[in-house]
């Protein structure tokens, strides 16, 4: 994406079709795909991907479980489980934030 972002004259992302415009759903769909077409990001599924990915990091980071449900419009704990399975270590780290790292050798 670095060379695509180096090359591009009209921004980070997609192409507008007309400044202050909103761009069609499908639109930005095929721009989306176009951007990643033949990047190492080729096999990210759309923008609910990019949704998941920001939500998974920021509880990675330890933001708040409450700031996140408000942007995320997070509801339930089941909503909650499904972006927290993908950093399985973190868990393990903050286990060793409580008991030290002697915890692994027990």
């Amino acid at each position: 994406m670095l060379e695509w972002f180096a090359v591009h004259p009209g921004g980070h992302l997609t192409v507008c079709e007309e400044p202050n415009v909103p761009m069609e759903p499908g639109t930005a769909h095929h721009h989306f795909r176009w951007t990643l077409d033949g990047s190492k990001w080729q096999p990210v599924h759309g923008w609910h991907t990019l949704r998941h990915s920001f939500c998974s990091n920021c509880a990675l980071k330890g933001l708040d479980q409450r700031i996140i449900d408000s942007w995320m419009g997070h509801q339930t704990e089941d909503m909650r489980r499904r972006y927290r399975h993908l950093f399985p270590d973190h868990q393990q780290r903050a286990m060793n934030l409580v008991f030290g790292e002697e915890m692994h050798g027990s």
